[in-house]
């Protein structure tokens, strides 16, 4: 990778002039980096573990629409802007601003999709989610839901390391109700750190339910 700076001293042209080059001749934009968190060696080793048991999973029929990956997003109620990622085209600076409220109020929603099906949104009426109205929630919205439908003895239960999951009572209901069936730290099968780009609550879902969330909020 090379900078822009790096290039006009090795060409010996001025910045504007590569960058109309780069635009104009050939044919690039200019794009964000993203960052995402470095994988360790033994970051990738338990990738690759995780992958060898999970995708003959993924390909058997008899598992089609009954793998429910879960996770729970934070929702800011006051539709914020994030000033990294909005940007406006004018032909000149038009100094733009948006006054936000000091502590945004914000709404914290738990899902669980499969292939098939979406469970929730449910709604936390606290802000952060703990132990305690984490086991309060999957005994008395999620089993309740996957009982209606007849599949408590089917699925396969999916939830990322954080903390709150990782909490004995929450693993302890977990083995409880789906045995072996379900996809965690400290579970049956190991969900591998930094895996957020395999669920599609993280990479698809969330983002979409929040800006149907705002509309109507709007």
């Amino acid at each position: 990778m090379i900078s822009v700076r790096r290039v006009c001293q090795e060409v010996n042209l001025s910045k504007s002039t590569v960058h109309r080059a780069m635009r104009n001749v050939l044919g690039y934009k200019p794009y964000k980096m993203h960052l995402r968190q470095q994988l360790e060696d033994e970051d990738k080793d338990a990738h690759v573990v995780m992958a060898e048991i999970l995708l003959p999973i993924l390909d058997d029929e008899n598992y089609d629409g009954l793998i429910f990956f879960s996770d729970e997003a934070t929702f800011h109620v006051s539709d914020m802007v994030h000033k990294h990622n909005c940007r406006i085209w004018a032909r000149d600076n038009p100094f733009a601003t948006m006054e936000v409220a000091m502590n945004s109020p914000k709404v914290t929603v738990w899902c669980a999709v499969s292939s098939k099906i979406i469970v929730g949104p449910y709604f936390f009426d606290e802000s952060t989610v703990d132990q305690h109205n984490y086991l309060d929630m999957l005994p008395n919205f999620f089993y309740p839901f996957l009982q209606k439908k007849r599949l408590t003895g089917k699925i396969i239960f999916q939830q990322n390391g954080a903390s709150v999951h990782f909490a004995k009572a929450v693993r302890s209901w977990l083995k409880d109700k789906f045995d072996d069936r379900w996809i965690g730290r400290g579970g049956p099968i190991s969900w591998a750190p930094w895996s957020p780009d395999l669920t599609p609550l993280d990479f698809f879902f969330m983002g979409t339910h929040q800006n149907k969330y705002l509309q109507n909020e709007n």
